[in-house]
């Protein structure tokens, strides 16, 4: 439910706010907090909260509505606009003729920075849970997108940084808030195989030497039936040390999971760039490129590949790939691998004209009037 946020408030507070994007979207004004809906007008805040600097106007248009012209886009944004001004907690919302930005102290860019400069109880402390949690955003493909992407990197750095807090408690002596830290690690990503191994460990370390054998037992069992695999061989070693009951050898420092918010990969990372690696990897002999989706959002989409010999055939393979997500309703994902293909600069003709029958009107839309 929302809760409406008055304007005296603000002046209470001069009007200083902590939006919290993390989990489901809340504001903290001083001490207060409230949740806030997911109007679109409250979807674009939450987008130009995140952007590091001014963005502009006919370039946001086009990536809330890339299905329109550039005239119909850029009125559509007009009205967003207006109705996000008029919202109490869009303080310092800056809307000039060609541009807009929006700076405000977010729980996100707290948590990068804390990741970072490894604080990692603090960053643990700021992810409730994913970004803009339970919100969906079908009407704009470029904005589930982005949304997408920006989950699974903050997931995978608040994974990181979990390892890194386990693996500090264990150095301090600290079991049980080391494999409790696993544990959780574990249940949001039940195949984690150093979440495990840190599990096995701090579980054996604090004398519970039958739950750690549980819980190795349990994951090899997920492993073989999902994926017919095994253990890794350091693995293995780790449970065959603890079923004999031998001491362990000192721990390898914690994998560095995630980057710096300056440069870590997502949204930001060019299209030239991803498409780089598609054809690096579609070019591996029996290699195999896999989009993945939760079992809500339409199941598991699996593109198999021989050799590639050049780089038309990886496009061509990218465009397969993106057909095969418009017909699951995947247009999001869809949208993005089709911009990789006209970006590119051996985008041919041919090429051209299969996007345009996969989205008519799509390159038209691109072009500046």
């Amino acid at each position: 439910m929302e809760v409406r946020v008055e304007r005296n408030a603000w002046d209470a507070h001069g009007g200083t706010v902590r939006l919290c994007l993390l989990g489901a979207p809340r504001l903290r004004c001083g001490a207060e907090t409230c949740d806030l809906d997911a109007s679109r007008p409250s979807l674009l805040l939450f987008y130009l909260a995140l952007q590091p600097g001014w963005l502009r106007r006919d370039e946001l248009a086009f990536f809330l509505r890339p299905d329109v012209d550039r005239e119909t886009g850029l009125q559509y944004l007009r009205k967003l606009l207006s109705s996000a001004r008029r919202l109490p907690w869009a303080v310092g919302l800056d809307v000039e003729a060609e541009r807009v930005r929006w700076r405000v102290d977010t729980d996100v860019a707290r948590f990068w920075r804390a990741h970072g400069e490894g604080r990692w109880f603090e960053a643990l402390e700021l992810y409730r849970g994913p970004l803009l949690q339970g919100i969906e955003t079908p009407f704009s493909p470029g904005l589930e997108t982005w949304l997408e992407s920006e989950r699974e990197a903050l997931e995978h750095a608040w994974a990181g940084a979990t390892l890194h807090y386990a693996a500090d408690q264990e150095a301090s002596g600290h079991y049980r808030e080391a494999a409790a830290a696993a544990r959780r690690l574990l249940e949001r990503d039940p195949f984690n195989e150093d979440a495990l191994g840190s599990f096995v460990r701090n579980a054996y370390l604090m004398g519970q030497r039958e739950v750690a054998l549980r819980a190795a037992q349990a994951f090899e069992e997920r492993l073989t039936r999902e994926f017919g695999l095994a253990l890794t061989p350091t693995l293995r070693t780790l449970v065959d040390d603890v079923r004999a009951g031998r001491p362990l050898q000192q721990r390898a420092a914690a994998p560095r999971y995630g980057r710096r918010r300056s440069d870590r990969t997502g949204v930001e990372r060019s299209k030239q760039a991803l498409l780089g690696e598609l054809v690096q990897l579609l070019a591996t002999p029996d290699s195999r490129l896999l989009s993945i989706s939760s079992p809500e959002r339409g199941g598991v989409t699996l593109l198999l590949a021989k050799r590639v010999p050049d780089t038309q055939v990886a496009l061509l393979a990218v465009l397969d790939l993106a057909a095969k997500l418009l017909a699951e309703g995947r247009r999001a994902r869809a949208l993005g691998l089709l911009l990789i293909v006209l970006d590119h600069p051996s985008c041919s003709a041919a090429l051209r004209e299969q996007v345009q029958a996969l989205w008519p009107g799509l390159e038209a839309q691109l072009r500046p009037n």
